[in-house]
């Protein structure tokens, strides 16, 4: 007695000569577009909590006791360039630091399309930093 079944015939199977080639044809570009968009993101994070980070460290320096406007862009434009950011507008509220007021306010505003690598997606986008102290007693 025979126990052992005969193979059913096979069909010949076809060389896949390319198959991995094709597929990493189709693979590789949207891996590239989802690192790059990974970068992309986390600059304009970074870009994001800088420009918070400036507007405090700018209007510190305007509550000095004679501190001027250079003094406060200054001190927004060191923390700005440690995060890549370029292009910004800084204002102060009052415009003249010399102004008596109780209260101070900076703001930042970092428009992307001029800072980020692949503006393209960004138009009209604006990051801003906004931070009000009051002013040291003289």
């Amino acid at each position: 007695m025979n126990l052992v079944r005969p193979r059913p015939a096979t069909k010949t199977q076809e060389p896949r000569n390319g198959a991995a080639t094709v597929e990493l044809a189709l693979i590789l570009p949207i891996f590239f577009v989802m690192l790059f968009a990974a970068f992309e993101l986390g600059h304009a994070n970074m870009m994001r909590h800088g420009t918070e980070s400036a507007a405090y460290a700018a209007a510190r320096a305007a509550i000095i006791p004679g501190a001027t406007n250079a003094d406060v862009r200054n001190a927004a434009q060191r923390i700005l360039n440690s995060v890549g950011v370029t292009q910004f507008t800084i204002t102060t509220e009052p415009n003249n630091l010399q102004t008596p007021s109780d209260d101070l306010e900076v703001n930042i505003a970092v428009p992307l399309d001029q800072n980020l690598t692949f503006a393209t997606f960004v138009q009209g986008f604006t990051f801003t930093g906004q931070c009000r102290l009051s002013r040291e007693r003289r």
